[in-house]
């Protein structure tokens, strides 16, 4: 929790063949409590906009869970494999203000310069399927050198 007073989303479970290694069928689990969504869509006064104004909270944050439990999956934080090159969505059933999430991620290609990783986002609820994402994921050496990098060196063999 922050100064806000809203739970971060937080990585519940993770399962990967070779500790450090990137493999497919690796997979990672972030869940979000109720909180963030309210938060972003609360206005304080008739004239005041929300905070989340212009970042389309009910459609952005089912991408940036299921975008961080592809970065778990991938190992992100071991590997540098942790910057977003392209994703497609699909909006199954939107997302409630009141219900908390599940972000499940897993790793399905290793590309020479890319990770593909595919991610559901549900209801905890309820169980129902809100977002289907397919993710696809680089490593780079930051703004002096954007170019994705080789990325064999990371995978489990």
């Amino acid at each position: 929790m922050d100064q806000s007073g809203v739970p971060r989303p937080r990585i519940v479970s993770r399962h990967t063949a070779v500790p450090g290694k990137i493999s497919r069928g690796d997979w990672a689990e972030v869940e979000m409590q109720p909180g963030i969504l309210d938060f972003l869509m609360h206005k304080e006064d008739q004239d005041t906009p929300p905070v989340g104004h212009r970042t389309h909270p009910m459609t952005g944050i089912p991408i940036g869970l299921a975008v961080d439990a592809a970065i778990a999956a991938a190992s992100g934080r071991d590997t540098g494999v942790d910057v977003l090159r392209h994703c497609e969505a699909t909006f199954e059933s939107p997302i409630a203000r009141d219900q908390a999430v599940l972000a499940r991620g897993q790793v399905v290609e290793l590309g020479r310069r890319h990770v593909r990783a595919t991610a559901t986002v549900t209801s905890l609820a309820d169980g129902r399927l809100l977002t289907k994402v397919n993710v696809i994921l680089v490593r780079t050496a930051g703004a002096a050198e954007p170019r994705a990098q080789e990325l064999e060196q990371y995978y489990a063999r």
